[in-house]
């Protein structure tokens, strides 16, 4: 760990990080916008009432972790930074997104709380939920969706031509039967008792501790992870 040197490699990280959800934000303002011009000037349905931003956010930071490890190993390793500054750069880079992610999320559920026509939100708060938890909720499921990003890329990245093949094909196989259960499961409790959702300090304890697993897997799949083309 003699090689740390976490102030360059943040720097670098963050302004991809900056640029990416700048971006994003960017875009879907952009289609609401047209979407609600459209629907005004030719009086159509087709308007978007809303738009959850948690999850276009957790989709957004699951990509740029499978994307981003790889190149950021590289870029790095060339530099003079070793693997511990990728991992750690890494993680707190996940942990900045997450935290101002999760405050611009919950921002939205504060607005769209006083302003019912907005169209964008965060995750629909629970009942009694204070700012503060909903804000803790958002940014850890973030900084997991960065974090098993990263854990998809590193597997991939550890595994031959051969087990890449069987473990996407088992992945494949396996999401199709989990969304199908799930799909009928919903579908049987439709006319039946209402789901209940597990309380938000729960789920984020729970979100948290999935998070610190799948981040010490990191640890130990980049340890040795070869760099190549």
């Amino acid at each position: 760990m003699n090689n740390m040197r976490l102030k360059p490699a943040l720097r670098y990280q963050l302004e991809y990080m900056a640029k990416a959800s700048l971006n994003t934000v960017c875009v879907i303002a952009i289609i609401v916008v047209a979407f609600r011009l459209l629907g005004a000037i030719f009086m159509i349905g087709g308007q978007i009432d809303n738009i959850n931003m948690a999850v276009v956010a957790f989709v957004s930071l699951f990509i740029v972790g499978i994307a981003s490890i790889r190149e950021d190993l590289r870029m790095l390793l060339q530099h003079g930074m070793g693997r511990y500054t990728t991992y750690f750069s890494t993680l707190l880079i996940g942990i900045i997104s997450g935290i101002v992610l999760g405050l611009f999320c919950e921002l939205l559920n504060l607005i769209a709380d006083r302003w019912h026509g907005f169209p964008m939100t965060g995750l629909i708060p629970h009942d009694g939920q204070s700012f503060f938890v909903g804000w803790l909720l958002h940014a850890s499921l973030l900084f997991l969706a960065w974090q098993l990003g990263v854990f998809i890329s590193l597997l991939y990245y550890r595994m031959s031509k051969m087990q890449q093949i069987v473990f996407s094909i088992s992945a494949i196989a396996l999401s199709v039967f989990v969304l199908t259960h799930a799909i009928n499961s919903v579908a049987d409790l439709e006319f039946a008792a209402p789901i209940v959702l597990p309380a938000p300090l729960s789920l984020t304890a729970f979100v948290m501790s999935s998070t610190a697993l799948v981040a010490v897997l990191n640890f130990l799949l980049l340890r040795r992870a070869q760099v190549r083309e």
